[in-house]
């Protein structure tokens, strides 16, 4: 069930809060929730609520009546019981959007106007003290009653520090979508350094395989040279799907560099361990046999490939990328 608050400016307003079913559409009885009372303050725009109990707190925004109002449950709908807090009893309330009941007990509120979040104690709903931090930081700060979130000039506290950070955050979102792409849409041209193409594939995979009960043993780090960075992503990634896809957990899988002066040369070798109960009555069959399928073709289409045998109990396949330097 949705409760949702109307805006109630304009002769088409409703001043209440409507009741919704799952599926969007009106609930048949009592499709509002505050029951009309001639003793009740009458709501203009209401914005956040907070339910707390059997009580409903709701801000009014409108800027000539300001005010928060307590509501108390009565079957399926609320009855008004009192005003809890108007602009004259707390002058930075002006315009509120939102209200909230904290842990502690006070009653915080987020105020468009004035731009800044104020809060009320529990019981005298009088303006807690200015937030100790504002205080330290701002001595010679003025600071409107009950503020634990300011606002001068248009800028919050601390909002410079938080930019950075933010902005550090975008970047590497950016950077993170643009790498994305280079996947997606793979550039033929581009080259890239061995041991950090290898080092790509790894990440993009390691967690997942993780999860599913395979360890990565890199010990081809150190190679040199560059590669075409679509040859590497596509054989290297392939290679290890395929290896765990045809092959039981839990494994480790052992990537090292061979000998050639030609091509990158680097062997998948795929060992079981200790964890499944028949991890050592199976010897690994496959390994990284290539019997047809995609794969196959993707490893003929890019680099030559072999199969060779694995003396730890299993067999090892081996791809080669050509070097460009």
């Amino acid at each position: 069930m949705w409760w949702i608050s109307y805006r109630g400016e304009g002769k088409a307003g409703v001043e209440n809060i409507g009741v919704f079913e799952d599926d969007g559409t009106p609930r048949k009885e009592h499709p509002v929730l505050l029951d009309p009372s001639t003793d009740a303050e009458v709501l203009h725009i209401a914005r956040g609520f907070a339910l707390v109990g059997d009580d409903l707190y709701i801000a009014n925004a409108w800027r000539k009546d300001s005010h928060v109002a307590r509501y108390r449950r009565h079957g399926d709908t609320f009855h008004f019981a009192e005003m809890v807090v108007t602009t004259k009893d707390v002058a930075a309330m002006v315009h509120p959007f939102d209200v909230e009941l904290g842990d502690d007990g006070r009653i915080y509120m987020s105020c468009q106007d004035t731009n800044t979040v104020i809060a009320l104690m529990p019981k005298s709903r009088k303006p807690v003290p200015v937030a100790a931090h504002l205080r330290k930081r701002y001595p010679n700060g003025n600071f409107l009653p009950g503020t634990v979130v300011a606002s001068s000039q248009g800028r919050l506290p601390e909002v410079h520090d938080s930019a950075h950070k933010i902005n550090g955050f975008a970047r590497a979102a950016l950077n993170s979508c643009l790498d994305v792409v280079t996947w997606l849409a793979p550039d033929e041209d581009v080259s890239i350094a061995a041991a950090e193409g290898m080092r790509q594939c790894l990440g993009l995979l390691t967690t997942s395989l993780t999860f599913r009960g395979f360890t990565l043993q890199n010990e081809a780090g150190s190679v040199s040279g560059e590669v075409r960075r679509s040859a590497i992503r596509n054989v290297l990634t392939a290679s290890l799907l395929h290896i765990t896809d045809e092959n039981k957990a839990p494994a480790e899988i052992v990537l090292a560099p061979e000998p050639d002066d030609r091509s990158l040369v680097l062997s998948l070798t795929l060992r079981p361990t200790d964890g499944e109960h028949d991890a050592h009555q199976r010897a690994v069959e496959d390994g990284l046999a290539l019997r047809g399928g995609l794969l196959q073709r993707i490893l003929q289409l890019l680099a030559p490939c072999h199969i060779g045998d694995d003396p730890h109990g299993g067999r090892a396949g081996v791809a080669r990328v050509d070097r460009l330097a």
